[in-house]
């Protein structure tokens, strides 16, 4: 079964990022078979040729939800695929098994539904520790800035009805690998109204 590996891009950023993340890419063996495509958010993105011939297919659609928009428009247009790993173009494969470590991730953790590479750990303490505009720790440069951002998050999990948890802990929106069973179940990504909310 192969995978669906989705890039998002932005109109705005250069064309680097994309061939720099194809050649890592290339430079690593996957191990596992997968299909290449690329979502833009931009209306008036116009790829180059020589990226143009690295995709087996590319979106472009209205820059609403950022990359997590992106990557909710593009499962959809691939209903013959039944897992999805997600990428932003600026990311950079750096180990052999890129894809293949994601499914075995997935497949042997019970009711899993989102792989991601990495944890924001920062985020990992409790909600009312989170929310005091006081400095929980020496690298806690903006207090009242964070903890303004961190009630934003908690307020809008409420308003949408996903329960908050102990804690904040969550994993990055970079990289994500799911299938379309888990995306099907929750009504694919809830990319919100503004970029906040995404």
């Amino acid at each position: 079964m192969r995978v669906a590996v989705v890039v998002s891009t932005w109109t705005g950023n250069p064309a680097s990022y994309v061939l720099d993340l194809c050649k890592s890419m290339a430079e690593y063996a996957a191990g596992a078979d997968y299909d290449l495509f690329l979502c833009a958010n931009g209306l008036e993105y116009s790829p180059p040729a020589e990226v143009r011939s690295l995709f087996k297919k590319i979106f472009i659609r209205e820059n609403t939800g950022w990359n997590l928009g992106a990557w909710n428009y593009a499962w959809q247009q691939l209903p013959d695929y039944e897992r999805f790993l997600f990428l932003q173009d600026d990311c950079v494969v750096r180990k052999y098994g890129w894809v293949s470590a994601f499914i075995a991730c997935f497949d042997k953790t019970a009711r899993c539904g989102l792989v991601g590479e990495t944890l924001q750990h920062g985020w990992g303490k409790p909600w009312s520790m989170m929310c005091t505009p006081e400095p929980m720790d020496r690298k806690d440069r903006e207090p009242v800035k964070r903890a303004a951002w961190v009630s934003f998050v908690r307020d809008t999990l409420a308003q949408w009805g996903i329960p908050e948890g102990r804690t904040g802990l969550h994993i990055t929106t970079v990289v994500q690998f799911t299938s379309r069973a888990v995306l099907e179940e929750v009504g694919g990504y809830n990319i919100g109204m503004t970029k906040e909310q995404a």
